[in-house]
């Protein structure tokens, strides 16, 4: 068995995928202000989470909020992507009766979130850990995100999904 499945001759147009194919960065996500790719604009980066999309959501959606309030109230923004990313920014800020407009390829139901599972599942998340602050920031978000699931009525599962090699790794690196 292959560890990634081979999509070269994949054809959507005869045979339309119905899985949830998450786009991924092979070091890490991308949770980062930028102001230099459009001069006078702030952009907040927020995407790579792979299939963490769910776990990280609201972590990173209050961070990005907080990136962005960093440089003033906004009179409007602009969030690009209706998937489970875009929209949880875009509910933190009208939350804070701040105008969102949304712009996306697809909307509901056809956005990869709409077909995807959902799970807790922060093992599958790459990180840098060999960069302590990167890490930690990567722990802000879990702990951010596991507090606003629970208080949203969305609680994660008490016993994440995580091997448990790989969950003493995370409680060891979450515990510096």
């Amino acid at each position: 068995m292959e560890d990634s499945p081979d999509f070269s001759s994949y054809d959507p147009a005869t045979c339309p995928c119905r899985a949830g194919v998450r786009p991924h960065r092979k070091v890490t996500y991308r949770l980062e202000p930028d102001t230099q790719t459009i001069p006078g604009k702030l952009i907040i980066h927020n995407y790579g989470h792979g299939g963490a999309g769910i776990t990280m959501s609201w972590g990173c959606a209050e961070v990005a909020c907080e990136m962005l309030l960093q440089q003033g109230t906004p009179n409007a923004v602009a969030v690009l992507g209706a998937g489970v990313m875009g929209l949880t920014v875009a509910t933190l800020l009208a939350e804070q009766n701040i105008p969102v407009t949304i712009y996306a390829a697809e909307f509901t139901p056809n956005t990869t979130s709409d077909v995807a599972g959902g799970q807790w599942a922060p093992s599958f998340v790459n990180y840098e850990k060999n960069d302590s602050a990167k890490t930690q920031a990567y722990f802000d978000v879990l702990r951010r995100a596991r507090r606003a699931h629970e208080n949203r009525g969305r609680a994660a599962a008490a016993e994440p999904q995580i091997p448990l090699q790989r969950r003493h790794e995370l409680l060891r690196l979450s515990a510096q």
